[in-house]
């Protein structure tokens, strides 16, 4: 995302207007990214502006991960590292998760 943004000036689109997802490549929008997704990249409406961004890496539903402790796990333009669960960020998981 920091690169895209040096390059354009902007983490919603590049310079011809092309939305920065289109920009993804396919492998990067999962986790692990040669083989079967475990996690899926999402960015959240209204997370994505010109100037931030937060990014998530979401469990596959019915996946190896799917029903972790950690969740979802989260970061945003500013590197601030978060865990969702359940729609709600858990503040105690935040490092344990992350580690």
């Amino acid at each position: 995302m920091q690169r895209f943004y040096a390059a354009n000036d902007d983490y919603q689109a590049d310079r011809a207007n092309n939305a920065v997802l289109d920009q993804v490549p396919a492998n990067l929008k999962k986790s692990p990214a040669d083989s079967d997704a475990v996690y899926t990249l999402e960015i959240p409406p209204g997370t994505l502006t010109r100037t931030n961004f937060e990014l998530r890496m979401k469990p596959v539903p019915g996946g190896p991960m799917a029903a972790d402790k950690c969740g979802t796990f989260a970061i945003d333009s500013l590197g601030m590292r978060s865990v969702i669960v359940g729609g709600v960020t858990q503040n105690s998981l935040r490092d344990p998760c992350w580690k």
